[in-house]
């Protein structure tokens, strides 16, 4: 079995505990729901979640909700974690009320985060957004939720103007509904809009998290990230290739700024509000690949294959002023960092 808890994992969450112990202590005293808890997001709360209720003696549970739970447990319990988590195999556009505790916070983090889903099917991702997120409102009304916190993403500005050099919540720019690639884009779009409907006709407190890029474990290798398939060509000592010239400009925050950040927001996030979550420390596709060839041991070299273009330049970096001011978070591992942990955590897995 794959150890989720490796020594890097068990540093990282120590440090998270320790970093957000207050804001633990105020959210461990409910039950907390998680839904999407098996992928990359879900790993990090429901391993800080899980180490904070025993090194500080949390009396609420964790309830996960994935489709397939049964080795995500497994390795819970491998790694002494499994005391005080529920889990629950469902989907989130038929979980019901019973299923789930009263009065809980709920963290809603179920999205399919495939590219290939994305325009295979736009139809199924609009479905498991937009269905999901009534459903779970839903049942936030029903079992009187404390406070619930939806995964949204930094795709709701839509194309960030290559002129904008960091996007800010209050940016008024919007996917194009004529780009059959933006289903994504435009369900969490809507997905928001829900929350904030029901929030203002019901007695639930909503607050929205906009995610940008990451670069930590439990990342997948084998998607469409960029920053995990370059990890995964330099571990192999394989070259790391890029498609086009690499103008592209990104940022990524590491897991566990990101993780004290989100239990930030579902402690004191503002009723109704939307923050950027991720990090404006800017790299161009091109520096990221030779960054993370430079700190591997492999010997991978970084292989130009193309040209940039309009087309296929773009830019993603968020404006994290608002979360730093209101909430206090702050970013403290850099990119050189974030790419020593995570080769280090791919080597140990």
């Amino acid at each position: 079995m794959k150890n989720v808890m490796t020594p890097r994992v068990e540093k990282d969450t120590a440090e998270i505990v320790s970093r957000s112990a207050d804001d633990l202590r105020r959210i461990g005293e409910h039950d907390v729901v998680l839904t999407g808890a098996t992928g990359f997001v879900g790993h990090w709360l429901s391993l800080s979640f899980l180490s904070a209720r025993k090194a500080l003696d949390l009396p609420g549970k964790l309830y996960v909700v994935s489709r397939n739970p049964g080795n995500f447990q497994e390795s819970l319990d491998h790694a002494g974690l499994a005391e005080g988590c529920v889990a629950i195999a469902a989907d989130v556009r038929t979980l019901t009320a019973r299923d789930l505790p009263s009065e809980a916070l709920i963290v809603h983090a179920a999205t399919p985060a495939r590219a290939s889903l994305n325009s295979e099917n736009p139809l199924e991702m609009i479905d498991i957004i937009v269905e999901g997120q009534k459903n779970m409102l839903e049942i936030a009304v029903q079992s009187r939720a404390a406070r619930f916190l939806f995964l949204s993403s930094g795709a709701v500005y839509g194309r960030q103007p290559r002129s904008e050099r960091r996007l800010g919540e209050s940016w008024e720019g919007a996917p194009l509904v004529s780009e059959v690639s933006n289903a994504y884009h435009e369900a969490k779009r809507l997905a928001e809009l829900l929350g904030n409907v029901v929030c203002a006709n019901r007695d639930i407190s909503f607050t929205s998290a906009r995610l940008f890029a990451f670069l930590a474990p439990f990342l997948p290798l084998d998607e469409h990230f960029a920053a995990g398939n370059f990890i995964k060509n330099a571990a192999l000592g394989e070259p790391i290739a890029i498609s086009s010239g690499g103008g592209s400009v990104r940022s990524y925050q590491y897991g566990t700024d990101m993780t004290v950040w989100l239990w930030a927001l579902l402690a004191r996030g503002r009723r109704m509000g939307a923050y950027n979550v991720g990090s404006d420390e800017e790299v161009s596709i091109k520096n990221l690949a030779e960054r993370i060839a430079g700190q591997s041991i492999s010997g991978s070299k970084v292989e130009i294959r193309g040209v940039d273009t309009e087309d296929n330049v773009s830019r993603y970096v968020p404006d994290i002023g608002l979360a730093q001011h209101e909430l206090g978070v702050s970013n403290i591992v850099g990119l050189t960092e974030a790419i020593s942990r995570t080769l280090q955590w791919v080597s140990e897995s």
